[in-house]
């Protein structure tokens, strides 16, 4: 019987082979509908059995498995493992039977494509920006902060405030996790600020004559304005408020994020060029026509400032913040005049942490914060959430507002609540608080503070900006950042609703490569190129000496890894996450202004970053000097490298028939090399046990981020 594989057309198979269209039926299309006549219309009416797949939402895994099963396999021998992440290191070829051949489930086999290996540096992948995070932990453990400084700033723009309130998705995606926990990076990367030394700022000119106008001064249109610079575009940022920094100023707390920093971070984007207005309202002091007639392209990133209501009775009364206005007052004047000495907050987010932490240094006596889902359906990380709860602030979870009562005199005497459950998932698989019957109940207090959700305020906007009806924001092409007017685009919160700052910067400066196509008629185009270079691997740890750092962008400690952990032993010491230091909490109620971080000394700094694994390092092996000895899976601590049959490969970059392609190549006796990615910690033992040499250890770098604008601002990257 011919191979059966995704390309195989449905009708063929049924026709051919009748007895395999139960196979076929018993696995589900998600999308085709419940009952067996959908389901097999929607089998019948495709080409082929991929692209019935595809289009219906049926899992990889599921497909594979599929497969298998039309080939003959049972069910069980059918059956793919999902919880590893294999790539294929090399075929092997024999002449007889392979004595250590590992049985087991199938895999779905990678062989190592660039999204691969840059999903593989899973820190990198997540961050939204793609910082080059294994890069500048390196550069920190190489004791080099401004080199890691500059490298940070490549990316996320604003690297010494990021340090201190990114939301640090990489931490969450850090392999680390699953040893001794996730490396610190967001706190590394306020180390390579703090102790960079004197700042140096790169100054720059524009040299084209287009103009650019960006509305907003947060951090979307400081992404955007700095790449714009870069590229060589006079850009003017309008601000309504007195200082820059948009909602870096009004939203985040000072005991957070410290003022002069904020101010050295703007201002190394002022040194590329950038002209900064502040006390400049857009729709008011100027109009969003009037700056289309004098620039060339205009980025509205003026951020997500309306605070959304609780739709609940009460809301008119004397006490009532909302979580925007309070961060504002408290910010600018150092006072809350309506804030009283109880004080309840609604929401879970970063909004609510900072407005409870705030009332606290403000001189509340009790702070609540009434959340109606669980803790964890909380948006915030839990290291913020667990500061707000020791600096005293009380958390009532699974508890939904229903009215906010009042006195004779108007003002705000208590709100009365009632105490949820967790329902059933909706669309988006996130569940809903339903109410329980009979547990309403009442909290004492004088000041309610609403920070649940913001919207964009859309009045800036000219009558040619389109603005969707329902969710009330502007139309955007997603691709282009364009709406609907020509040379206006838009980004960052005002597009997307309340974000991270991170994913602002990263919109921002995806704008920005948008607005210069535009501009520049569509002509510049990225091109992503893989880079892999030897990082000095021998076939004995006597050879290892002072690596050559074999390129400019692969850092010293990169380059003598292998040296240091086979020869010199300096292995990873396996001592947990490096606490965040922080002042006591009495020291922090008592002052607003006084930062509660105090940050990595050099000492702790080195201490966290010779924790990481480099994960941009990856191991090579030459299948044809391979003598099949099984060194390597004896000796890797992880137990992630195995030599396997060819039939345990499902599939091969989503090809389904390639076991039966490769052993038609390799003859009876073929087997197959693979190593998880997922707990790989690059110890670098495989490659000390080779006797013959053919493992190797090598650097992996994508090119083609706008990043590297950084470094040559006079052209928009490679050209394709």
């Amino acid at each position: 019987m011919p191979t059966i594989t995704t390309r195989t057309r449905v009708d063929d198979l049924v026709s051919e082979f009748p007895e395999k269209a139960p196979v076929l039926l018993s696995y589900r299309l998600p999308r085709a509908g419940a009952t067996q006549e959908q389901q097999a219309d929607a089998w019948m009416s495709a080409g082929s059995i991929g692209d019935a797949a595809t289009r219906n939402g049926m899992s990889a895994p599921d497909l594979d498995r599929l497969i298998g099963e039309l080939n003959g396999l049972s069910p069980q021998e059918a059956d793919v493992d999902e919880g590893r992440r294999i790539r294929l290191l090399a075929f092997l070829r024999s002449e007889t039977d392979i004595q250590f051949l590992q049985r087991g489930k199938r895999y779905q086999v990678d062989s190592g494509t660039i999204d691969w290996f840059r999903a593989n540096v899973k820190c990198q992948y997540a961050c939204p920006v793609h910082t080059d995070v294994p890069g500048y932990i390196a550069l920190i453990a190489d004791g080099k902060y401004e080199e890691a400084y500059q490298l940070n700033r490549k990316a996320n723009i604003l690297p010494g405030i990021l340090g201190r309130i990114c939301s640090h998705p990489c931490e969450t995606a850090c392999r680390a996790c699953d040893v001794d926990g996730a490396i610190s990076i967001c706190r590394l990367k306020r180390s390579a600020a703090d102790h960079r030394g004197e700042w140096r700022t790169i100054k720059k000119e524009p040299w084209r004559q287009e103009k650019v106008a960006v509305i907003g001064c947060g951090p979307a249109g400081l992404g955007a304005a700095n790449d714009l610079a870069l590229m060589g575009y006079g850009v003017t940022i309008y601000d309504k408020y007195h200082v820059p920094g948009g909602t870096l100023w009004s939203g985040i707390p000072e005991f957070r994020l410290p003022r002069d920093l904020v101010l050295a971070e703007v201002r190394n984007i002022e040194e590329l060029g950038v002209e900064v207005k502040l006390k400049v309202e857009v729709g008011r002091d100027v109009t969003l026509d009037e700056l289309r007639q004098k620039y060339d392209a205009v980025i509205v990133a003026s951020g997500c400032m309306g605070p959304s209501r609780l739709r609940i009775p009460g809301e008119e009364l004397a006490g009532m913040y909302y979580g925007i206005e309070l961060m504002e007052e408290v910010n600018f004047t150092y006072q809350l005049k309506k804030m009283g000495r109880k004080v309840v907050v609604i929401g879970g987010g970063y909004t609510a942490m900072d407005c409870s932490r705030s009332a606290l240094r403000m001189g509340a006596d009790d702070v609540y914060v009434v959340y109606r889902r669980s803790r964890n359906e909380m948006t915030v990380d839990e290291e913020e959430r667990g500061e707000t709860e020791r600096e005293g602030v009380t958390f009532e979870y699974l508890v939904a507002p229903l009215e906010i009562l009042g006195d004779e005199n108007g003002r705000i005497r208590g709100i009365r609540c009632v105490r949820t459950r967790l329902g059933e998932p909706d669309a988006r698989g996130r569940r809903s608080p339903v109410a329980i019957e009979g547990s309403e109940f009442i909290i004492e207090c004088d000041t309610v503070v609403a920070a649940a959700g913001q919207f964009s305020v859309n009045t800036l906007l000219s009558a040619d900006v389109k603005v969707a009806e329902r969710e009330g924001r502007v139309l955007i092409d997603p691709r282009t950042y364009s709406t609907t007017a020509n040379g206006v685009f838009a980004c960052g919160d005002f597009t997307t609703g309340p974000a991270t700052v991170i994913e602002a910067i990263a919109h921002g400066r995806k704008a920005a490569v948008q607005v210069n196509r535009f501009l520049q008629g569509d002509r510049p185009r990225f091109t992503e190129r893989a880079q892999f270079k030897l990082v000095h691997a021998m076939a004995s740890p006597e050879d290892y000496s002072d690596a050559p750092v074999t390129g400019e962008h692969i850092t010293e400690w990169t380059a003598t890894a292998m040296s240091r952990r086979l020869q010199w032993g300096d292995d990873y010491d396996v001592h947990g996450r490096t606490p965040n230091p922080m002042i006591q909490v009495p020291l922090r109620i008592s002052d607003f202004k006084r930062e509660v971080e105090t940050g990595f000394n050099r000492t702790s700094a080195y201490k966290e970053a010779k924790r990481c694994y480099q994960c941009q390092l990856n191991i090579i092996i030459d299948g044809q000097m391979c003598i099949l000895c099984n060194a390597c899976v004896d000796v890797c601590p992880m137990r992630i490298i195995e030599m396997i049959p060819l039939e345990r490969i499902a599939s091969l970059d989503g090809n389904t028939d390639i076991a039966q392609v490769a052993r038609a190549d390799l003859g009876p006796f073929g087997a197959a090399m693979v190593i998880d990615e997922k707990t790989c910690i690059r110890c670098g033992l495989c490659v000390k046990r080779c006797p013959t040499g053919c493992l190797t250890m090598t650097h992996f770098e994508a090119t083609g981020d706008p990043g590297e604008l950084w470094d040559a601002p006079l052209k928009e990257l490679t050209l394709a």
